[in-house]
């Protein structure tokens, strides 16, 4: 049975994955059967360590004189003495086993497998930067001086008023009208479509970039440090 105190029971393990709940699984096929647990933070095991010697009774035994006769008593009996034998002394000591754990992680003594977590939360932060693209697409834009809405409701209309090519009258987002030319409608049909491309653009290089990562820490950093700005 490992017991993990010392670090010939952590080297024995074949395979340490890493979970979601921040434990790490084990498992070791000793030849005759596959043993498994986990190891998580907090988990320790106490151990008795010797700590000096002490002087035990551990019977008794004839006491003798001098002379080697046996002492009496006043009543003639036998005297008896306690025989004593030094025995190591042992104290309680705590293993604190996640800390060894960590610190054979730290050294390259022990390898931990997290590539299944890393590959779901690449997934996940992809979803992250998708989202934050089509948020930013569908947000409002600035052209000529003005805010105008561009979500997927005003983006059609205004696709639909460049196509006809005339004069027109545009709502700000603050519901003031403009009046826009059919140049002026292409031009900001332009700046949509452009802004689409340079965001997805953006978001495949920030995907491409992720899949070169390999640790949660490097990847939560990457995603918390995005900059989608031109």
């Amino acid at each position: 049975m490992l017991r993990f105190i010392d670090e010939k029971d952590f080297l024995l393990v074949d395979k340490y994955k890493q979970n979601e709940d921040g434990s790490v699984g084990w498992s070791y096929n000793d030849g005759v059967s596959i043993h498994s647990g986990f190891l998580r933070e907090g988990m320790s095991r106490d151990i008795q360590v010797q700590n000096g010697a002490e002087q035990v009774k551990v019977g008794e035994q004839l006491a003798l004189d001098s002379e080697g006769y046996n002492k009496l008593d006043d009543d003639g009996l036998p005297l008896f003495e306690p025989v004593y034998e030094e025995q190591p002394k042992y104290e309680t000591e705590i293993v604190d086993i996640w800390a060894k754990f960590q610190s054979m992680i730290a050294q390259g003594k022990v390898v931990v497998d997290n590539s299944h977590l890393v590959d779901e939360l690449k997934l996940t932060a992809k979803g992250t930067i998708n989202s934050t693209r089509d948020r930013l697409n569908n947000s409002d834009i600035e052209y000529g001086d003005h805010i105008f809405q561009a979500d997927s409701i005003s983006k059609g209309d205004i696709m639909g008023a460049v196509v006809t090519e005339t004069d027109t009258l545009w709502l700000t987002r603050e519901n003031e009208e403009v009046e826009m030319s059919a140049e002026d409608m292409k031009g900001l049909g332009i700046a949509i479509a452009n802004r689409k491309k340079f965001l997805v653009y953006k978001a495949r290089h920030f995907k491409d970039a992720l899949d070169a990562l390999s640790d949660e820490a490097s990847i939560k950093d990457f995603i918390n440090n995005l900059d989608w700005s031109a």
